[in-house]
């Protein structure tokens, strides 16, 4: 009897199983496991969020060093954003048994089915070692916005003009510096060697055709002093920075006193050295450019959102 019993139990527990069971939840079943359903969604986002196209190169019509820069920037955009819609596009159609996985794919899987960044997708630009694909996708979205905004300036005037650049959200950011120093030798007539890069805080006035607008870097071990004019020692936090000025100098054009020379990195991570520059520091904290570096005061191009 007591046998009989708890068979009877099991029964009525498999019964009550059975219909805890929604029709909902079988569909969802078939549908497949959660972490595929929920990979499902997330590329649907990302692929909304990004454009369809990328700004055309056709766009840039200017012939000196900066526009041909910008028109290769334009190029190497659309190519990235083609590349990551259709590795997407691809793994969303395997989810769904649209088609056949193929080894590409499954390495895709691997790392967009625990967030991580695929490495086809990192070597592009430098990003932090560890960002996510959530925060990149958005940061691509914005690169791809403001280069589209400063090709329809370009186009606008014929040329960079007074146009503000977010160098760090440049897929090539030493070309366009490159570019820079390139425009600005041909028009000194000077020797490209002979220059030496010096930066200005605050937007200013611009000089003349040979000052180059930055924006979105951000300040560390330091903080803005005399009107956020000039570099002071001290600061645990990075610091939003103002617009800044880049020029190519030449030694006959002199430099100002009370400038030391400040390291300035592509990434917050602060890696290799993007270039060195002389800014200007506060009268009473004037010291050899070697105390800043250990003072740990440096210029990032772009941080993490």
């Amino acid at each position: 009897q007591v046998v009989l019993d708890g068979w009877l139990q099991l029964q009525a527990s498999q019964a009550g199983a059975e219909l805890a069971y929604s029709p909902e939840e079988a569909e969802q079943e078939d549908e497949g496991p959660k972490w595929s359903r929920t990979l499902r969604a997330s590329i649907e986002k990302w692929l909304q969020l990004l454009p369809v196209e990328a700004v055309k190169a056709e766009a840039v019509t200017g012939d000196d060093p900066i526009q041909r820069c910008i028109a290769r920037e334009v190029v190497l955009a659309g190519s990235i954003l083609k590349k990551v819609r259709g590795d997407l596009s691809r793994v969303y159609k395997c989810l769904s048994g649209e088609e056949q996985t193929t080894n590409d794919v499954r390495e895709l899987l691997a790392s967009l089915r625990t967030s991580s960044l695929p490495a086809s997708w990192r070597k592009h630009h430098a990003v932090p070692p560890k960002m996510k694909v959530d925060p990149w996708i958005g940061d691509l979205l914005q690169r791809l916005t403001k280069l589209a905004e400063l090709v329809s300036a370009c186009a606008a005037s014929g040329s960079l003009g007074a146009s503000t650049v977010w160098l760090g959200g440049l897929f090539q950011p030493g070309a366009f510096l490159t570019a820079t120093r390139q425009w600005t030798a041909r028009v000194k007539s000077v020797a490209l060697e002979s220059m030496k890069l010096t930066v200005s805080v605050g937007a200013g006035s611009k000089p003349d055709e040979t000052t180059f607008s930055v924006d979105g870097a951000f300040l560390y071990g330091a903080r803005l002093g005399e009107g956020d004019q000039c570099l002071v020692p001290g600061g645990s936090q990075s610091v939003p920075m103002p617009v800044l000025q880049f020029r190519w100098l030449v030694p006959a054009e002199g430099t100002e006193e009370g400038r030391s020379e400040i390291p300035i990195y592509l990434t917050s991570e602060r890696g290799e050295v993007f270039a060195a520059v002389d800014m200007k520091v506060q009268a009473a904290a004037a010291a050899p450019s070697l105390c800043w570096y250990e003072w740990g005061a440096a210029i990032a191009l772009w941080a993490e959102p």
